[in-house]
């Protein structure tokens, strides 16, 4: 009896043992998921990796040396083009312009007197030549004397010295003034090199300095970026990139948001590959720029190369190679057989082909592999 209960319990684990794996294991190996081809649409695009950059990043560096005595910008902040945005210590020069422009007001009133002094001298030397000349035509029919002769040529001699010196100190007046106006502008040119301006509409990204602190001449204080500049920088693979184009179509998406996809176009893409990691850089712009958004930002790009309407495609799973030739396994009856395909293009995750009324088998690392005449349910 008690044999009877042994065989008996251990013919029932047998028992227990072979349905859990026919249920669990046998089963699972034969039978397989079965799908048709799907008719519709599909985009060909091609990925990258990048980060968000700029066209162009303006670079806003000090003429001059000297103290910042203003600081009317900070990172993070929009600025309009011509706005101020520091101001440096110019020391002595507003002292020095305010001399130069005593100097050329003074010159130019030297100007003004010696012109009117030369007017009145030139009456003056009018009066005394024709005296002169009267006494002299006197003098031989001795109508006046000597002393009268001489003395009206002395007073013509004496005017014309006067309009001379007058002449001389003109032209060196006038020589101040034109100096005086060339030392104005020197000084307030190199007074506009003390306010530093934004030289664009943008988005402060750097300032490299603080109030108080001394700056070097050609010494970087902002990194500004303008907004229509901004564009990701991503790069592509040179085995998939013959087919990109300037104006093609791209779908962007950032790490810090990947749910949110961003329209944008490629509208550069550079003539040199990387030697190391054999890659291009495609620059691609927002149609609408994220705000806010954030310099050097991770970015993931699609750019659509193809588009197909109508056509017939698989998922890229269930295709498989055999003898170095694309194919799926397709149901014939109860059984599985590798059936050759023309893979007409593809993107990441269905492949178009040229046939529509396949029963195709899904291939599963869970299950058997599959060969032909192998029975599938």
């Amino acid at each position: 009896m008690k044999n009877i209960l042994k065989w008996g319990s251990f013919l029932l684990l047998l028992i227990i043992i072979g349905f859990a794996f026919y249920k669990k294991v046998y089963i699972p190996k034969h039978t397989y998921e079965i799908i048709t081809p799907i008719q519709g649409d599909l985009k060909v695009q091609v990925y990258g990796i990048g980060n968000i950059s700029a066209k162009t990043i303006y670079k806003v560096n000090s003429e001059v040396s000297g103290r910042i005595l203003k600081l009317n910008s900070d990172i993070g902040k929009w600025v309009k083009k011509g706005e101020l945005l520091a101001v440096i210590d110019s020391v002595d020069l507003p002292k020095k312009l305010e001399i130069e422009k005593l100097n050329l007001e003074k010159a130019k009133l030297n100007v003004e007197k010696l012109n009117k002094d030369l007017e009145t001298l030139e009456v003056k030397k009018w009066l005394a030549n024709k005296t002169f000349q009267r006494n002299r035509k006197l003098l031989k029919s001795k109508g006046v004397s000597q002393d009268k002769y001489d003395t009206s040529k002395a007073n013509l001699e004496e005017i014309i010295k006067e309009i001379e010196a007058d002449k001389v100190a003109l032209k060196i007046s006038k020589k101040e003034i034109e100096i005086a106006s060339k030392n104005i502008e020197s000084i307030e040119l190199q007074l506009t090199k003390f306010k530093i301006y934004a030289p664009t509409d943008g988005l402060v990204i750097l300032r490299n300095v603080s109030l108080k602190e001394n700056v070097m001449s050609n010494e970087e204080i902002f990194e500004i970026v303008n907004p229509k500049d901004v564009w990701v920088k991503s790069y592509i693979d040179e085995r998939v990139s013959k087919n990109l184009k300037i104006g093609q179509i791209a779908e962007i998406t950032l790490n810090s948001n990947p749910n949110i996809h961003y329209k944008g176009v490629v509208k550069r893409i550079t003539p040199v590959t990387d030697l190391v990691t054999e890659e291009r850089e495609v620059d691609i712009s927002f149609n609408k720029l994220p705000i806010p958004f954030y310099m050097n930002s991770q970015a993931n790009v699609a750019i659509t190369t193809k588009k197909y309407q109508n056509i017939y495609k698989i998922p890229v799973n269930v295709i498989v190679y055999k003898n170095k030739k694309a194919g799926v396994w397709v149901k014939n009856g109860d059984k599985a057989k590798f059936e050759e395909i023309k893979i007409i293009d593809r993107n990441a995750k269905f492949i178009i082909i040229n046939k529509s009324n396949l029963e195709i088998i899904v291939p599963s690392s869970k299950k058997a592999p599959l060969k032909n005449e192998s029975k599938v349910l």
